[in-house]
């Protein structure tokens, strides 16, 4: 199904960089008024933040208590190595949200 859209509609695709942009803009200029440091992203829909100003924990300890405790979702990077990179503290947020619900998680994120 997916290479066909892709045959039939290939502005789709093409054009979902440019359609992102100004969400991961916004969205990374609110994360630098916080205490999470963003990383260059290009594409996609999700912003690795390093978050060691924040929290001294692995990034699966880190999310689950994001996610309890602050109700805000984040995506561990760990599961995606083999072997994780000692002390590496990112994750990643995606910005691919209503405005409303990206303005609530920047405020929590703000508190920490």
């Amino acid at each position: 199904a997916f290479a066909a859209m892709i045959r039939e509609e290939p502005g789709h695709y093409r054009d979902l960089g440019a359609f992102y942009q100004p969400m991961r803009d916004r969205f990374r200029a609110q994360l630098e008024g916080t205490r999470f440091r963003p990383l260059p992203v290009h594409g996609g829909y999700f912003q690795l933040a390093d978050y060691s100003a924040v929290r001294d924990l692995d990034d699966a300890a880190f999310c689950r208590e994001l996610a309890i405790e602050h109700g805000v979702a984040a995506i561990p990077l760990s599961p995606f190595y083999r072997t994780p990179p000692a002390g590496q503290r990112l994750v990643r947020l995606c910005f691919a949200k209503n405005q409303s619900t990206m303005d609530a998680a920047i405020e929590r994120l703000e508190k920490l």
